[in-house]
């Protein structure tokens, strides 16, 4: 009987992804995968030049491991709203909030990234950090409000 609710249980967790809703697992703000470390913090909103709607969302990295890594690739990120994946717009040549996505990290180093998506609407986004594998397992998640 363990052994089918442990399948059970690891099934439903593979099943959490990136690209689905996560119904019955627990997750918070930090994701930790082999030595990198990011945490979903801060949020701001605002208009761009073409009048979109946009959200910044900031995510401090760190990398534990002696070879150095990008931000950009240790993580996948996307945003949701009302369970629609987000257009991700984050610009790494041309924006310095987000330029650090392809600053090399390593030994420990951290720093702080942001990812730009263009919102919808003005209801609550979902942000997910996911592994940068096929299977995209979900991480951690944090959600915004413009409130």
């Amino acid at each position: 009987m363990k052994k089918i609710i442990l399948s059970v249980a690891a099934c439903l967790v593979l099943l959490s992804g990136c690209g689905s809703t996560p119904k019955t697992v627990e997750i918070d703000n930090v994701a930790v995968y082999e030595d990198y470390r990011a945490t979903l913090t801060d949020a701001e909103y605002f208009t761009a030049d073409d009048g979109g709607q946009m959200i910044r969302v900031y995510v401090e990295y760190t990398n534990n491991g002696a070879d150095g890594l990008y931000m950009l690739e240790s993580f996948i990120v996307k945003a949701f709203q009302n369970d629609t994946e987000l257009a991700n717009r984050t610009d790494i040549n041309d924006d310095e909030k987000s330029v650090t996505l392809i600053q090399e990290v390593k030994d420990g180093q951290t720093i702080v990234g942001s990812y730009v998506f263009e919102l919808t609407d003005s209801g609550l986004v979902e942000v997910r950090l996911c592994t940068p594998t096929a299977d995209e397992e979900l991480l951690a998640m944090r959600e915004y409000s413009d409130d």
